[in-house]
């Protein structure tokens, strides 16, 4: 058995690079004339790399054009059978939607009697919008048509979920200093 070869200690020496040319110094332009040109044939070189922007444009344009035209008669059918089931669920749940809005609507305006008897003689579908959502407005309308005119009189004072109401016939701070007060009674000397 022979021993292999070792590899040679000493690298081969590196070849001579020839010299680099060094880049022309920058010198300024000497008039405004000069640096017009300058930036005039930079503005130039630009433009030229879009110039066929619009070509382009329109040739995409095009292409997406035949590309729906020359759909395969699957994709249209495919198309068509998800309009058609958009469709169907629509018409389940836009009724739905609209008895709810309704619902909030006339929530403390409408006993449950006349909210019912006014959404038994409804047209649901003409409170739906174009998007397919219920028209608020057209619901607050309705309602408020049919809301029973009330002078104010004998109406509950508004909760509005903040603790206890003051009564109509106090000022306002009145209570305020009546539980600042009892927090802090006066110290007697």
């Amino acid at each position: 058995m022979t021993a292999p070869t070792p590899a040679p200690i000493n690298p081969p020496a590196p070849t001579a690079q020839p010299p680099q040319a060094e880049p022309p110094a920058y010198t300024p332009p000497g008039t405004q004339a000069d640096l017009d040109k300058i930036i005039e044939s930079r503005l130039a070189r630009e433009r030229a790399k879009f110039s066929d922007y619009d070509d382009l444009k329109t040739k995409a344009a095009r292409a997406d054009e035949l590309e729906a035209e020359l759909g395969s008669e699957s994709d249209k059918a495919a198309k068509a059978a998800r309009d058609e089931e958009r469709s169907k669920a629509n018409s389940e749940w836009t009724p739905r939607v609209v008895k709810a809005e309704f619902k909030a609507a006339a929530k403390g305006v409408l006993t449950d009697d006349q909210l019912t008897a006014l959404i038994e003689d409804l047209d649901l579908s003409k409170y739906v919008t174009d998007k397919g959502e219920a028209d608020d407005e057209k619901i607050a309308k309705k309602v408020a048509a049919f809301a029973p005119a009330s002078s104010g009189a004998g109406k509950p004072p508004r909760q509005l979920g903040q603790g206890q109401q003051p009564p109509s016939n106090v000022k306002p701070g009145d209570q305020g200093r009546a539980m600042a007060e009892k927090r802090f009674p006066k110290k007697q000397a």
